[in-house]
């Protein structure tokens, strides 16, 4: 069985390349430095506040 799950596996990162170049390939403004940034900094602000909201699950459920 383990030889077919790598198998999948090599087909499913072949496709996942292939499907990833051409994105970069037909929109490359989407890779710019400006969208980068704008990209890291919603991120950030959601990992924030996904801690923030785990922090409180946490200090409720201690009490």
């Amino acid at each position: 069985m383990s030889d077919w799950y790598s198998v999948l596996f090599l087909v499913g990162a072949f496709f996942s390349a292939w499907f990833l170049y051409r994105v970069i390939k037909d929109q490359p403004e989407q890779f710019s430095s400006k969208n980068l940034f704008k990209t890291t900094l919603t991120l950030g602000y959601l990992a924030v506040v996904l801690i923030a909201v785990m922090a409180i699950s946490i200090l409720s459920l201690r009490s």
